[in-house]
């Protein structure tokens, strides 16, 4: 009976939970997920479309031919000839377009900034999903392993009781309801089996390959204990609000585009003639044109008012958004002192739990107690430690929440 009490005992001791590997998947997922490739595609466009936005202002050459029929007015030199062609070189050059020009030049800076953003704020994104799906597997497999050590160790201990109560030392109540307490954490493990596939297959999803977890380390609470201070000095500087002032520069940038309407244009053109038109004495020409638009009716000052309108929301989305980080923040601060306090608590019960167990032990084997009571303790302190598990798992997902939500893509 000592060594059934030894096993029993067992149960309870530091199992361990595995290492946060959260750096080394999330570095999978970046290797492999085809968002991440996604967004590389998406950059280099970016890169291409601030080139494509330079050529406008560069000179275009072209080789134009032109060939001509005319009834009464087109002759040759000889007078009978109405056909005549012509064979030139063009340059053009814009020289001034209403300032058009310079605001491509700052948004060639603007555009790679967004792509950029948006880019940093979908991987945070999915680095957030990892992060939940990660230790909702944690809580999962940890208590799996609990509960398969759980089971194994009862079984042993019942085949004591079922010993002790074929020769009347207990009564075969307690064996019947040592087997219905090893029936029902069979049905848990069941049921937790469950969750650990459905976790598995969300990050076999996220990470774009199988996700394979090493379980032979363990994880600390203390690692997730500590918010530094500092880390609210950051808010300011999140993804979130960088593009948003991004898009306010580039809405700003929009309104001067359709502004540049109003301001006159002028350009740069010269031919060099290859083959010269029959009545032609010029070898090439150069010409100088001005532009500008008087009056459209109205059109360029609703273009513009609609783009201040953009400018406008994307002002107050800003506002909006600075509003809700910072109460993002604080709210997650808050939990995350609670989610400490309640470890504390937790790990208080558990090793209360255990001393009472020890006693408890001692009485059973007085014969003071019943295998009935002495179980219903069991069940607490089971219950007790998987709740420990899942707050600890908690916290961590809590802490990486923080970092992501800052910025931090931990890899």
């Amino acid at each position: 009976m000592k060594l059934t009490l030894v096993l029993l005992f067992s149960l309870w001791q530091p199992s361990g939970y595995p290492k946060d590997n959260l750096k080394k998947i999330l570095e999978l997922a970046h290797s492999n997920h085809q968002l991440f490739k996604r967004n590389q595609i998406e950059t280099q466009r970016a890169k291409d479309e601030v080139s494509l936005l330079k050529t406008g202002f560069m000179p275009e050459i072209s080789i134009q031919a032109n060939l001509d029929y005319g009834n009464k007015t087109l002759t040759s030199k000889s007078g009978f000839n109405r056909w005549d062609s012509e064979l030139k070189a063009r340059l053009e050059q814009s020289i001034y377009n209403g300032g058009k020009e310079y605001t491509y030049f700052r948004l060639k800076k603007i555009v790679p900034n967004l792509v950029e953003y948006n880019n940093l704020i979908k991987k945070l994104d999915h680095f957030s999903k990892i992060n939940i799906s990660y230790f909702q597997y944690k809580k999962s497999s940890t208590n799996l392993n609990n509960l398969k050590k759980q089971i194994m160790v009862l079984e042993k201990a019942l085949k004591e009781v079922k010993r002790r109560s074929q020769i009347g030392r207990v009564s075969k109540a307690d064996y019947f309801s040592g087997q219905s307490q090893l029936q029902r954490l069979k049905a848990n493990l069941l049921s937790i089996e469950e969750e650990v596939l459905f976790y598995q297959s969300e990050l076999n999803q996220l990470l774009g390959i199988d996700f394979i977890e090493d379980k032979d380390t363990i994880i600390s609470w203390q690692d997730y204990s500590e918010v530094p201070l500092q880390w609210k000095n950051k808010l300011q500087s999140v993804p979130q609000l960088k593009l948003l002032k991004t898009e306010i520069q580039s809405a700003q940038e929009q309104v001067n585009i359709i502004k540049s309407e109003y301001r006159p244009k002028i350009s740069l053109q010269s031919n060099a003639y290859l083959n010269k038109r029959t009545n032609s004495v010029d070898d090439y020409d150069i010409s100088l044109n001005l532009s500008w638009s008087l009056f459209s009716f109205g059109e360029t000052s609703h273009k513009v008012e609609i783009e201040k309108a953009k400018l406008y929301l994307a002002r107050a989305k800003k506002t909006e958004a600075q509003r809700n980080i910072e109460t993002f923040y604080d709210m997650h601060i808050k939990r995350h002192s609670k989610k400490l306090t309640h470890i504390n608590r937790l790990q208080k019960a558990v090793d209360l739990g255990k001393k009472s167990y020890l006693f408890q032990t001692s009485e059973y084997k007085k014969g003071l107690l019943s295998y009935i009571e002495l179980s219903r303790t069991l069940d607490d302190l089971i219950d007790i430690e998987r709740q420990l598990t899942n707050a600890i798992n908690d916290l961590a997902m809590n802490w990486y929440s923080i970092k992501l939500f800052l910025g931090d893509t931990l890899i």
